[in-house]
């Protein structure tokens, strides 16, 4: 916050009128490097916007206030807080060091859930055979009933899909299949498909591939989502995997074996992908 004192212009920490000053409880399941962090965190944004000492020292002492109210004993507080403002010193007046012309490799690091007090027991453990280990927090009850809550769009109503139609009909017992792409809703691409199968309605899916394939009953109804992109050129190469790896097509043109009713591979994909391509579409 930027206000006017004394022909000068002076900045402080902002807080909305709605804010509840909330931070995790000094008791509560999370490992501690979490709370010296939240307390580092605060003390950071304090040093750094407010221009004067006097503004300093009092929004120090509101977070003084602010933790020790959640439980966080003083002595744990301000310990935390001097060091910070020791590490912000020391930090400015350091020279760059040098570039290291020989980079120690990155550290092979874990992430588990956290477990208590025995977590800190594995991590010592852990570090001496060179990995850290990084606690996850652990799911509150907040978080697994909003994602049990949250609302999402039925299947019909999604767009920038791969989407798969199979057929009645057979090759060597798979189904055949019909792979495509939208960027409208499914339901809508989906009708038109059903219209030019049936010939009765003309719309801008006469082209399809299911006017020419009426001696099978296709499960319109059950259309399944592939995968999602909202790239155009994404979606035809992700139609393209899925018209090479689900409906089979081992070659640009059309043969017997398809399990597919597709009129062409859709994006030209070179045969030396088709190893990746299996394993990322299967």
């Amino acid at each position: 916050m930027i206000t006017r004192q004394d022909n000068k212009f002076t900045t402080n920490v902002y807080r909305k009128a709605c804010t509840t000053n909330q931070v995790p409880a000094f008791n509560s399941y999370t490992e501690t490097r979490y709370l010296r962090s939240a307390i580092r965190s605060d003390c950071l944004r304090a040093i750094r916007y407010c221009s004067s000492v006097k503004d300093r020292l009092q929004e120090l002492d509101f977070i003084r206030k602010k933790f020790h109210r959640h439980g966080y004993p003083l002595s744990f507080i301000n310990p935390i807080l001097r060091r910070t403002e020791k590490d912000l010193q020391l930090k400015a007046r350091a020279l760059p060091s040098p570039p290291n012309p020989s980079p120690l490799p990155a550290p092979v690091r874990l992430s588990v859930p956290f477990a208590g007090p025995c977590f800190y027991q594995l991590k010592r453990e852990a570090n001496k055979i060179g990995i850290q280990l990084v606690s996850k927090p652990s799911q509150t009850i907040g978080t697994l009933l909003c994602s049990q809550a949250k609302h999402r769009l039925p299947k019909q109503q999604e767009s920038n899909v791969i989407y798969c139609i199979e057929c009645s009909c057979r090759v060597e017992g798979d189904p055949v299949v019909y792979i495509g792409e939208t960027d409208r809703e499914l339901g809508t691409r989906v009708r038109e498909h059903r219209e030019s199968w049936a010939g009765s309605v003309r719309s801008r899916a006469n082209a399809s591939a299911f006017s020419t394939h009426r001696d099978c009953t296709p499960a319109f109804d059950d259309a399944k989502i592939l995968n999602r992109a909202c790239h155009h050129q994404m979606r035809l190469l992700l139609e393209s995997a899925y018209i090479r790896t689900v409906g089979r097509r081992e070659a640009v043109l059309v043969s017997p074996n398809d399990a597919n009713v597709n009129r062409n591979s859709g994006a030209l994909l070179q045969d030396r992908w088709l190893p990746i391509i299996r394993r990322f579409c299967r």
